[in-house]
């Protein structure tokens, strides 16, 4: 929940692979590289672009030619720009009938063709090398499941599996066949956030949260609603994590944020989906008001092995993207346990004195 990062070996590679690396194919030694396609249309041109003249599809190419590499490697922001750029060169050549953008549609999905990345055996870049350098073993999104990646399995009678998270699009390929590649479209994520919950549902830079531009950590907080009606349990007790009976909602920081935490939770649902977690985030509670400073310092000068890391770990961890539930753990802890347990000492303090 943390904003991913993408450094320069990551595109390097990303780029190195698209441009250059050749795919085998079952049916034939090699298949060329996908930038190389562009060079090669006119082979199969007549499959894709029903009904368009040369001069425009040469015009098209040539687009795509020039800003290939920007297209895979550009933020967001300037993909969208791009994507612009190209939508008007095709209605300035008056395209525009239902068949002609189908078959535009369908030669982007050729030209980049998310399966020979997603299904490649090459060792020197693969979504099992991207996913495994964003150094991220939980979904960015929901931080409540573990997406690690662990590398192909080999199951009897030589089948083989991959252990390693989903790539989102943030921006769908259907809509965007010519994002598929693009590093900034692929978000790893876990298969609940990406094909049960945001499916086929577009991104938005103006209406949710991408996890490579914005922390979702700096500009949300999970709040707890506690209930104070007694049929709904003891307000005090959910306080304290003795009663699940509260609510969680994700909020925004700043006010100039609340269309995209709206957007982004109405995708993702995690004040509904971390329902069955509560007695978890309730343990956590109890152990942070168990394990006040004092007490720990105590037991690190009474035990040798007494690991105060790892029990503070337990109900506060800056290592949101790597550990399950911190976020919610860590806001609790900060927005409210912690005021709390500084109210109660000034109190205290203040009695002394009288």
């Amino acid at each position: 929940m943390k904003r991913l990062i993408i450094n320069a070996d990551l595109s390097f590679r990303h780029i190195q692979f698209l441009k250059k690396t050749y795919v085998k194919r079952p049916k034939q030694k090699y298949y060329k590289s996908l930038y190389s396609r562009l060079y090669h249309y006119q082979v199969n041109h007549n499959k894709f672009l029903v009904g368009i003249n040369k001069k425009s599809i040469d015009k098209m190419v040539d687009y795509l030619l020039e800003y290939y590499d920007k297209i895979i490697l550009s933020k967001p922001s300037k993909l969208i720009e791009i994507e612009n750029g190209f939508e008007n060169l095709v209605f300035s050549e008056g395209i525009t009938s239902a068949i002609q953008l189908k078959s535009i549609n369908e030669f982007l999905t050729y030209i980049f063709d998310y399966e020979v990345f997603s299904k490649t055996e090459n060792k020197f870049w693969n979504p099992l090398e991207f996913t495994k350098s964003l150094n991220i073993s939980v979904c960015p999104f929901c931080n409540a499941q573990y997406t690690f990646t662990q590398g192909v399995i080999e199951k009897s009678n030589n089948i083989k599996f991959k252990i390693r998270p989903d790539l989102d699009h943030f921006f769908v390929q259907k809509k965007h066949p010519m994002l598929a590649l693009s590093i900034y479209n692929l978000v790893p994520s876990c298969s609940i956030c990406n094909s049960k919950l945001k499916g086929e549902k577009d991104g938005s830079l103006d209406k949710t949260i991408h996890p490579y531009l914005e922390s979702i950590d700096e500009i949300t907080y999970f709040k707890r609603i506690i209930s104070t009606k007694n049929r709904d349990g003891d307000p005090y007790a959910q306080i304290l994590g003795f009663d699940n009976g509260y609510k969680l909602e994700l909020k925004e920081k700043d006010v100039k944020h609340r269309d995209k935490v709206c957007g982004f939770e109405s995708v993702y649902r995690l004040g509904m989906r971390y329902e069955p977690y509560k007695e978890i985030i309730s343990r956590s509670i109890k152990k942070s008001m168990l394990y006040t400073d004092t007490y720990i310092v105590s037991l690190d000068n009474a035990y040798g092995f007494f690991n105060k890391k790892k029990i503070t770990k337990e109900f506060y961890n800056d290592d949101i993207n790597n550990d399950l539930l911190s976020k919610v753990k860590n806001d609790i802890f900060k927005y409210e346990i912690f005021p709390l347990l500084n109210s109660e000492f000034k109190k205290k303090e203040e009695e002394k004195k009288n």
